[in-house]
């Protein structure tokens, strides 16, 4: 699976740890014992695909629209830690093989789609001067089919 993948690729980024502290969730921010979020952090979602299969019938390719959330209590570390996390996206642009063992696939292409900062504060966060980064990416991968 691509978003799998994906994060254990981001989890092991060294400049985005140094940023994010290992704050890489899937979709949500998960929220701390007493309701606060820790922050910065990074959530990665699938927000696309595109049909996977032709007309011999599965492919193993894939293509997805990816969705990384950077977020902070202040605007110019959600800032930072987008800019890590498009950074490490681009260092696939070329391709290469991410994931652990048993989930691993290749990475054919990504190309960066854009990004917006939204005022919306992670809920348990500070409202007044938080940040929210969001960047969007077209990734196109290979995955092993099963077999029959």
């Amino acid at each position: 699976m691509l978003e799998p993948s994906l994060h254990d690729y981001l989890t092991a980024d060294a400049d985005l740890a140094a940023l994010v502290a290992g704050r890489i969730h899937m979709i949500q921010l998960p929220a701390a014992r007493r309701g606060e979020v820790r922050l910065p952090a990074l959530t990665i979602q699938r927000v696309a695909t595109a049909p996977e299969a032709h007309q011999g019938g599965a492919s193993n390719l894939g293509d997805a629209t990816i969705q990384l959330d950077a977020w902070a209590n202040e605007y110019g570390q959600a800032k930072a830690a987008a800019e890590a996390a498009r950074l490490a996206m681009l260092r696939l642009a070329t391709g290469g093989a991410i994931g652990r063992p048993e989930r691993r696939i290749e990475v054919l292409h990504v190309a960066h789609r854009g990004e917006h900062d939204d005022p919306e504060p992670p809920e348990g966060g500070r409202a007044a001067g938080g940040g929210h980064v969001i960047l969007e990416f077209d990734v196109r991968w290979r995955r092993a089919v099963p077999s029959p």
